[in-house]
């Protein structure tokens, strides 16, 4: 069996980054053989790459989708954070894909001989839960209307909550589709187009649908996530603590250091040949909840113990209810409060079913993710 050829695109990125690192200091042996391409939109991004054991590839024309297709032919699993809300790239890396099978289909026909243990082109697509967000605020009764909500419920505004466990995977995609149909979100977008695709042209395709992930990245590039540090500098720039309404919705985390195990997880899985048992087309990365006004409030325990946030003698920075407008502007996003609802203040319950199956199990904690994010902001911004 030839070693597998691994492409990852965003690794210049917290993500990518941080499976790359990852993946070339403690693997599976499964793994061991592999060898690594990492995607790159200019030249000078080179050079983060100069001392580890991989190849880099510079895109020569970056928004090409046919140079894509092409340069994903030659590889047998590519693992995508960068094109996570693209789905014109997205399903241009999965095309590439089926031209691989197709070659390979092609060349086993001439020679009468098929490939003893090659892998099946699989990619690996990075997205998000607010796929499945609902819009408490703006639309409260839209799973409703859209015929989405559970038997089981009454309220229309109630909370849902989904599983990656096989017998929810249809759910699952048919709540995307509703969602897409009603409002297109090119996370979901992609998400949709990676897998439609691949059914298509017949190469295999897993969705990591994360939620909120926490702690400092370890690859070479970009360390921070996203919904964390910015509430981070939001609270530190203005001295007081928001959340839309009263903060009730909920949503998951992960930190990042447990994220690339289940990244590292399914890619074991698929270079040895078990790319059918690694559990479902979509895979949730959880192992906490809360709900805004808790995660608020942590940054807010974080940044007063570590010193960076200052409140009157014995008290403590209030977190207040406020109206997504004004949240949206608290936050440094003004004019965005459609995002913003969907990443900062609505529901989106996961459980994830399948990793925990393997084995897996999460290990780092949310309060201390949240001081070691803290801490990593304050370091670059000096305070």
């Amino acid at each position: 069996m030839e070693a597998p050829k691994i492409l990852i695109t965003g690794a210049t990125g917290y993500i990518g980054g941080s499976l790359l690192t990852h993946l070339l200091t403690t693997s599976p042996p499964s793994l061991k053989t592999a060898t690594y391409t990492v995607l790159l939109r200019t030249a000078s991004q080179t050079s983060l790459f100069a001392a580890l054991p991989v190849t880099t590839h510079v895109l020569s024309t970056p928004d090409s989708l046919a140079e894509l297709r092409a340069l994903a032919s030659n590889f047998d699993v590519i693992v995508n954070p960068a094109y996570a809300t693209d789905p014109g790239a997205s399903r241009a890396l999965t095309l590439g894909l089926g031209d691989r099978l197709k070659e390979r289909e092609r060349e086993d026909s001439g020679s009468g001989k098929s490939a003893q243990g090659a892998v099946v082109p699989h990619i690996i697509q990075t997205s998000g839960t607010s796929n499945l967000s609902d819009r408490p605020h703006s639309n409260p009764t839209l799973f409703a209307d859209l015929g989405l909500a559970l038997e089981t419920e009454t309220d229309a505004t109630s909370t849902r909550s989904f599983t990656d466990a096989p017998h929810d995977q249809a759910r699952i995609l048919h709540t995307m589709r509703k969602l897409e149909a009603k409002e297109e979100y090119p996370q979901r977008s992609a998400t949709l187009a990676v897998l439609d695709t691949a059914k298509q042209v017949g190469v295999r395709a897993t969705v990591l649908m994360s939620p909120t992930i926490f702690g400092p990245g370890t690859g070479p590039g970009k360390t921070a996530s996203i919904q964390i540090p910015m509430l981070v500098r939001a609270v530190r720039r203005s001295g007081v603590a928001r959340v839309v309404g009263q903060g009730g919705e909920q949503w998951d985390a992960i930190g990042i250091r447990d994220l690339v195990g289940v990244y590292e997880g399914v890619l074991g899985r698929v270079v040895s040949g078990e790319g059918e048992a690694v559990g479902g087309d979509v895979l949730f990365t959880t192992t906490t909840r809360f709900s805004w006004r808790e995660l608020v409030g942590r940054v807010v325990d974080a940044g007063t113990s570590l010193g960076y946030l200052k409140a009157e003698e014995g008290k403590r920075v209030e977190v207040k209810g406020v109206e997504l407008k004004e949240f949206t502007k608290w936050l440094g996003l003004e004019g965005m409060e459609g995002f913003v609802e969907l990443g900062f203040a609505s529901n989106a319950r996961t459980s994830g079913e399948v990793a925990r199956g393997w084995g897996w199990k999460g290990e780092d904690g949310l309060e201390d993710g949240i001081e070691r994010d803290w801490k990593m902001i304050a370091d670059a911004e000096g305070w």
